[in-house]
């Protein structure tokens, strides 16, 4: 059996250029990992170099906090995560801070929007894949037919009702001993749109976040918009950017095949699974949402992956200020009727 280690692709949306610069104002960027799994970018343009600085730094700080305030696997002094959450499921509630309240509460408003197929209580069947990676990499050979019962019996356990949130108490209690929270799906989305609108709230504009596919910009004060690229799902092409695309205060986010995956046998795994089959979906290479929200995008992204053409354009079709491109693995294109006119031709 040949394994091959996935190694994430987390270049997933390319900055191409930012706006045309004004005054004295300078152009600096910046990345950093160990957050959500995920390379952040940082593009600004700010009066000083000690001004960015300052920036980045606060940043930096709270992709951190927020990547530990959702971490499923570690514990971290003086914090309760969902590690907590989890680790109580079936036996106590647990006090937790606003944010996790909010992440939750918008965690459940998402499986109403996309009729279930963005469940932050789909932990239990995430897991079975991460064991299932894990020993496929230690060179284990793999029982199928193991893994399936596993993933059936763990989808059991996959009820949104059975997170109870207390915002009274402050309290959220999982109702199932055997249910794990996951946000892997709109995790990384919401703390961008967190940290994104606490600068815009300081009056910080001329900033671009791009953690690892998921896009957002703020009201510049250049002559012109942001301009990003969607990066080509078929990473054998010498066409690196599938398509420009201009941005002004709004988000872009992109849910993909090729961005973390494992192989075994020659057949590739990705992380995106299908709510109905338990196995990672077919349908698409990629697909993009562009939004006035990261979160929201980071959401619909999911769920349109996992969606048929029609049914997800129906969905996002209905939803006011909202446009989608889907990619096949052929290149092949669908888009929704107003997406054309944030493409970029130049």
């Amino acid at each position: 059996m040949k394994y091959n280690k996935i190694i994430p692709i987390l270049v997933m949306l390319i900055l191409l250029t930012g706006c045309k610069s004004n005054g004295n104002m300078s152009k600096h960027s910046d990345s950093f990992i160990g957050t959500f799994d995920t390379v952040i970018t940082v593009v600004a343009y700010n009066d000083s170099d000690e001004e960015y600085i300052d920036n980045y730094n606060y940043i930096r700080d709270k992709f951190k906090y927020y990547n530990d305030l959702f971490d499923i696997y570690n514990s971290y002094d003086g914090l309760v995560n969902l590690k907590d959450i989890n680790d109580n499921a079936g036996i106590v509630p647990v006090e937790v801070n606003e944010d996790i309240l909010a992440v939750l509460k918008f965690g459940k408003e998402m499986y109403r929007e996309t009729n279930g197929e963005v469940n932050i209580a789909f932990g239990s069947v995430l897991l079975i894949w991460e064991e299932l990676k894990e020993d496929a990499g230690a060179g284990k050979e793999i029982n199928w037919k193991y893994y399936d019962e596993k993933l059936k019996k763990a989808s059991k356990h996959t009820d949104i009702d059975n997170i109870i949130i207390d915002e009274d108490k402050k309290t959220v209690y999982i109702n199932d001993a055997d249910m794990s929270i996951d946000l892997g799906s709109i995790g990384k989305g919401f703390a961008e749109e967190m940290i994104i609108e606490s600068m815009r709230d300081a009056g910080i504009n001329n900033v671009l976040l791009n953690a690892g596919g998921s896009v957002v910009v703020t009201d510049p004060k250049m002559d012109d918009s942001w301009i990003v690229g969607i990066q080509n799902p078929d990473l054998n092409s010498d066409k690196q950017i599938f398509m420009k695309i201009r941005l002004n205060n709004e988000a872009m986010v992109s849910s993909g095949n090729y961005q973390r995956f494992f192989t075994i046998d020659d057949k590739k795994y990705h992380h995106i699974i299908d709510k109905d089959t338990l196995y990672p979906a077919k349908n698409f290479a990629s697909v993009t949402v562009i939004s006035d929200s990261s979160s929201r995008g980071d959401a619909f992204s999911t769920a349109l992956f996992n969606m048929n053409i029609e049914d997800g354009k129906k969905l996002i079709e209905n939803i006011d200020g909202y446009e989608a491109l889907w990619i096949y693995d052929n290149g092949d294109v669908e888009r929704t009727k107003g997406f054309e006119r944030y493409i970029d031709e130049k």
